[in-house]
């Protein structure tokens, strides 16, 4: 059975890019929201990270907090973890010395990472990574230490680097992939315990879009396997169930009906099941960027959306099973 839901939807804001992490007791949202009801604004110096909870999907918001840079210093992209009684929150940073809305008038200025001990209620530094990188995913815990995946411009093309961290500031681990070419994007990690698995949004120059690529490692993260492609898509998300089975989310864009899906491998990625429909819209390829969890023994996929019955860029939710 799959149920839909607005899990955040306010007039005069867009709001996009969610991702999901669960505690014990308590379902975690984390968007970005920018002050542009008129028009389309991946890019916004203005934009602001919200981060809510749920104790129970059916019922109201538990939390809300809201998190900002200073003036004229944009919030894109945040990804929310939990570990060990905290939460992680990992976003990148758009600035401008003009006033706000243009990508010509805006610089990446790099990664920052906050942590949390008090539910999301306040935050705290958990390091940074400067200049021109962005991450669109959480950071992953592997054997003790903090993995975080990063992609960022190079020789005219953008290739995907693996950082992770321990003590110290967070440091280059290995490069995940790059090929001329071909623009790897949003990269989603997955811990499998005997190995990783990565996800990346690919634009390739000479198709024209974006297909889903994967690789491995089983040197927790310091060599990469050779790239397979998968099959068209954008902004994919990994999630593990208890069953051991490896959930695959990602918006389609290339063609109508947009929709958000999914799809199982009940082998680690090495086979994956036909595609598994959430929802389709009726409005324009402007979607997606989806998060899946597990929740109340079943899956939760958020997700950005819009359709023509309701313009507004909101935050959906659907509860789901496999």
């Amino acid at each position: 059975m799959v149920t839909h839901r607005t899990l955040y939807r306010q007039p005069g804001l867009y709001c996009a890019f969610p991702s999901l992490a669960t505690s014990p007791d308590k379902l975690f949202l984390a968007f970005r929201a920018a002050p542009a009801p008129n028009q389309r604004t991946h890019i916004d110096t203005r934009s602001r990270c919200v981060v809510c909870s749920f104790k129970d999907l059916d019922g109201p918001l538990d939390t809300c907090t809201i998190l900002k840079e200073d003036h004229y210093r944009g919030i894109q992209d945040p990804s929310i973890a939990y570990y060990d009684d905290r939460l992680f929150l990992n976003y990148f940073v758009y600035v401008s010395t003009v006033k706000w809305h243009t990508k010509s008038r805006v610089k990446n200025v790099g990664i920052q990472v906050k942590a949390s001990s008090d539910g999301g209620l306040s935050w705290y530094d958990y390091g940074s990574i400067p200049g021109e990188v962005a991450v669109s995913e959480p950071i992953v815990f592997v054997n003790g230490v903090f993995m975080m995946t990063i992609y960022r411009p190079e020789d005219r093309n953008e290739v995907s680097d693996l950082f992770y961290k321990m003590l110290g500031p967070w440091k280059f681990l290995s490069r995940i992939a790059g090929q001329p070419g071909k623009n790897f994007q949003e990269p989603a990690l997955l811990n499998l315990g005997d190995q990783l698995l990565c996800v990346h949004r690919v634009y390739d120059e000479k198709v024209g879009y974006s297909m889903l690529w994967v690789n491995r490692s089983v040197e927790g993260g310091l060599g990469w396997t050779d790239l397979a492609p998968l099959w068209p898509g954008v902004s994919p998300s990994l999630c593990r169930l208890p069953d051991g089975h490896v959930v695959l989310s990602y918006a389609h864009r290339l063609d109508k009906p947009y929709r958000v899906c999914a799809r199982v491998s009940q082998d680690n990625s090495v086979t994956w099941g036909d595609e598994i429909v959430l929802r389709e819209t009726d409005g324009s390829p402007d979607i997606g960027y989806p998060s899946t969890v597990v929740w109340n023994g079943g899956l939760v996929t958020a997700y950005y959306w819009h359709d023509k019955a309701d313009p507004v860029r909101r935050i959906e939710g659907t509860r789901w099973m496999v």
